[in-house]
């Protein structure tokens, strides 16, 4: 959907995870964190009604800027649970001028089943907001996922993500636009339509432990993405141009806990911080104020009460789930799993003096599977599981239940949880008991 007008950056904000306003922080009993850091006054002096300036960024490991790069981001339900989760960027990537129009304008991603949901629930917020929003045909535009590996002496992070901090305007963000798609599609900068840098696990990529992903989204004349990549920076060096598949792409991702999309999950099933969102760079805020879903957001930050997060697994025989509709999740139970019971005591005494039948004894899972591909999957996990596994140094392993009542062996790995060893040691091992 494209959007635009004077009001876009405030009507976003009132709908999504992510903060797009510096100069706003709700001060009551809702507000999500007590830590206050020291804004950045030139970004917050910024006026976000007029021109296409981008999209302001506050960022946890990196520094709060102005972008023209996407932000990936979520909407949710009243009940805090993700309807979607979802690519907001700023459009089109390159203009001649931010001043070539008068209002700010946005592209927003999201899967094409979901259109008449998102139009009744833009429809439903608008009010007396001074914006307008429209369908934008799949034909109209293309969506690429890309990796650009540069030569050792260009090193990519340093010389794109450390310079992007530094944006605190608008014109400084659109200059900066301009470097980047004429050091890779020189000569077809007017193809770029939309860009999206994947920072949602910036400390992974700045330690080598995953490859610098974009998300480029050109105009219908592009057939292959590879035919407008034109990088001249580098005499002598050509770059070989590959083609994988959204398969591969995929399960980079479950493997990291990632998803792409509403197609991937259950709508309306998980929390935004189950999802992670709270470990991405940029995409869920704790001093925001109002939003969409934002009580039961707030709650969670202010209570640490979280139980599940979702992780990668590795399934054993995937051929077993082919029959799997996806309608529901399925369960997952660790041979490690503990039987509680619903009292403290075998029986539960009765006032009238004979006894009661012993409460059977039930099986909690360990987590769900919400989807997979081959051998990989992703999971909604608890957390005892995850901390059990940092703290011993194994994998944990479990099977899936299928409807049938058939098993299929799956492995919670420990491989793919390094993020989760940022927790407090303290708060690993309560969980973990």
């Amino acid at each position: 959907m494209r959007l635009l007008g004077p009001d876009s950056i405030k009507f976003l904000n009132g709908l999504i995870t992510s903060k797009l306003q510096p100069n706003f922080v709700k001060k009551n009993l809702t507000t999500l964190s007590t830590n206050e850091r020291e804004k950045d006054k030139q970004l917050a002096l910024l006026d976000f009604t007029k021109n296409n300036w981008g999209i302001y960024k506050e960022c946890n490991y990196m520094e709060d800027h102005i972008s023209r790069f996407g932000t990936y981001t979520g909407f949710l339900n009243m009940k805090g649970k993700l309807l979607t989760d979802s690519i907001i960027y700023p459009f089109p990537f390159v203009v001649s001028n931010v001043e070539d129009k008068k209002f700010p304008e946005y592209l927003i991603e999201f899967d094409t089943h979901l259109i008449d949901r998102m139009e009744r629930t833009f429809k439903n917020h608008k009010l007396l907001s001074k914006v307008k929003f429209k369908h934008i045909e799949n034909s109209e535009l293309r969506t690429w996922d890309t990796c650009i590996t540069m030569p050792e002496e260009f090193q990519l992070l340093e010389n794109l993500l450390n310079p992007m901090q530094k944006m605190k305007d608008g014109e400084q963000a659109l200059h900066f636009a301009k470097f980047f798609a004429s050091l890779f599609f020189q000569g077809n900068e007017d193809k770029l339509k939309a860009v999206y840098f994947d920072t949602r696990l910036i400390g992974d990529m700045y330690e080598g432990k995953m490859e610098p992903m974009f998300r480029v989204v050109t105009d219908n004349s592009v057939d292959n993405i590879n035919d407008i990549f034109n990088c001249t920076a580098f005499d002598g060096n050509s770059f070989e141009k590959g083609t994988t598949t959204t398969n591969e792409i995929q399960q980079k991702r479950f493997k990291l806990g990632l998803f792409d999309g509403n197609s991937e999950y259950i709508p309306e099933t998980l929390l935004a911080l189950e999802a992670n969102f709270d470990y991405f760079e940029d995409t869920v805020n704790s001093d925001k104020g109002c939003y969409v879903g934002q009580e039961l957001t707030a709650r969670t930050f202010a209570t640490g009460v979280l139980k599940k997060r979702c992780v990668g697994i590795s399934i054993d025989e995937p051929s077993k789930l082919q029959g799997w509709d996806r309608s529901k999740y399925l369960n997952i139970i660790s041979k490690l799993e503990v039987q509680v019971q619903n009292q403290d005591a075998l029986t539960v005494p009765n006032p009238f003096g004979s006894s009661s039948k012993p409460v059977k004894k039930r099986t909690r899972p360990a987590g769900q599977l919400i989807n997979y591909n081959g051998n990989v999957g992703i999971a909604v996990v608890r957390k005892e599981y995850i901390y059990h596994a940092l703290k011993h140094n194994h994998d944990i392993d479990a099977y899936i239940e299928l409807p049938n009542k058939e098993t299929v062996s799956c492995s919670i790995k420990l491989e793919w949880l390094d993020r989760f060893r940022e927790e407090p040691e303290e708060e690993q091992e309560e969980d973990a008991e």
